[in-house]
């Protein structure tokens, strides 16, 4: 018999094989950047802990919030342009983070 006839085509060379491990290589990349992303999130909140955040008074939280509420509901109603947290921030000059702080996180009494 010829040897020619016997001998294996090499799948090593083909798009589905430099495909499937640049996928692989991909995967290792991805992982590795999760998990520095988990280890900076833990060093960001561990040096938050420590600090003074910004703290606004109740009374000045309750205005925020009511002027949200009542803004919504008053745009509802003459079906204006949509009420949003940059109405917040153009009113009270504040940052759009403080006003979300504000909306979301302190009506759930945090």
């Amino acid at each position: 018999m010829n040897a020619k006839h016997y001998e294996w085509n090499n799948h090593e060379d083909t798009y589905e094989e430099a495909l499937r491990r640049r996928l692989i290589s991909l995967e290792k990349e991805n992982d590795i950047l999760r998990s520095d992303l988990r280890e900076l999130t833990k060093v960001f909140y561990k040096l938050l802990e420590g600090k003074n955040v910004t703290k606004f008074s109740d009374e000045f939280v309750q205005k925020v919030q009511n002027f949200y509420k009542e803004g919504k509901k008053q745009k509802k109603a003459s079906n204006d342009k949509v009420f949003t947290i940059e109405d917040v921030v153009e009113k009270f000059g504040i940052l759009p983070n403080q006003v979300k702080r504000i909306l979301y996180i302190r009506k759930n009494g945090k």
